[in-house]
């Protein structure tokens, strides 16, 4: 039986005949409801579902930097604009930012320095 978002659960995948590794897997639910979310934030757009393509919704830069910064800033994963420029659609994207995630958390930035008075010379 299919769940919420479109997988099969493990009983009826078993049962299918299929193989495991073959059955497409939807992203992480809470994940994908979080990223879900900022797309809709940043786009403005009330509908968005993971098979949307980001160039699709939206082909400008701005929007994908900002989509790309609010994740970097809240789930503290270290995502490159590429991920989701690469991505066919919200869900791969979501599995990109999974895969990040699951690397490890992003190397702290060393912080900021006052610049030096420049001397007359």
């Amino acid at each position: 039986m299919n769940d919420d978002h479109g997988s099969l659960d493990i009983a009826e995948r078993d049962s299918s005949g299929d193989d495991p590794a073959t059955v497409p897997v939807s992203p992480e639910p809470l994940l994908l409801d979080q990223i879900t979310e900022v797309w809709r934030n940043v786009l403005g757009l009330r509908d968005v579902r993971p098979a949307d393509d980001f160039l699709q919704l939206s082909c400008h830069s701005g929007p994908a930097a900002r989509i790309v910064r609010t994740l970097r800033r809240t789930l503290g994963v270290d995502i490159q604009l590429r991920h989701l420029l690469d991505a066919r659609d919200l869900a791969e994207f979501t599995e990109s930012v999974r895969l990040a995630m699951d690397a490890g958390p992003i190397a702290p930035r060393p912080p900021l320095l006052p610049r030096r008075a420049h001397s007359a010379r």
